[in-house]
This record gives C-alpha cells, sequence and structure tokens, in this order.
C-alpha cells in the first residue's frame, strides 16, 4: 500500500482546471528547485499538517506577452456558493483559500483584463 506522502504527491500532480505544476511523484521541494519554465494554472500547495483538506488552493498566470486574465473559482459560502474573481498578470500567483473550502479550482474565464 501507497505510503500517505506518496499519494499526496500523486495528488498535488494531478491535472486541475487549468494546468500542472507538479508531475506525480514528485515533492514541493523538487518541485521549487526544478529549472522549468514557469507552469501556469490551478495548483495545490501543501499546508504541511497532513491534512489534505488544509492545502491550498492557488492560480498562476505564466505569460510572456504581459496579458492579464480573468480567473474564477467556486466558494463555499453560507446557503449559497461564491463566486470569487480576481485579475491575474504576468507571474502573478492568486491564493484562493483551502482546499476544504473549494467547490470549484480556480479557472482562467477566457477573458482579459
Amino acid at each position: 500500500m501507497p505510503s500517505s506522502q506518496s499519494m499526496k504527491s500523486a495528488v498535488i500532480g494531478a491535472v486541475l482546471a487549468g494546468g500542472l505544476v507538479m508531475a506525480p511523484g514528485a515533492t514541493e521541494a523538487t518541485a521549487a528547485t526544478a529549472a522549468a519554465p514557469c507552469a501556469g494554472g490551478s495548483f495545490w500547495k501543501s499546508a504541511g499538517t497532513g491534512d489534505l483538506g488544509d492545502d491550498q488552493s492557488w492560480y498562476r498566470h505564466c505569460t510572456n506577452d504581459g496579458s492579464r486574465v480573468s480567473v474564477a473559482a467556486r466558494l463555499r459560502g453560507g446557503t449559497f456558493p461564491i463566486i470569487a474573481k480576481k485579475c491575474v498578470g504576468p507571474g502573478e500567483e492568486w491564493y484562493v483559500g483551502v482546499r476544504r473550502d473549494i467547490l470549484t479550482a480556480p479557472y482562467y474565464t477566457g477573458q482579459l483584463c
């Protein structure tokens, strides 16, 4: 049976709404030190607690054309979901929230801002 760390690495490497940031089996330390081009899209960062519900949802916009894009995510609200939107610039990262509060991972809306 795989360890919880290897399972967590595989989950972190899953393709989410907009892209793949870490390959399955990679750790955050190896991903941070690897010389690779910017990987954009939706991704998770480990909170280091061992509870996947504590992991953080992020969106990174990578471009060399200087564009700013509109990004949205559905979050848990009281009675109704909340749609959070943000204009994200080149190389910018947007922290959306912890996994337990995310209904839909952040995604590019198809609009520039």
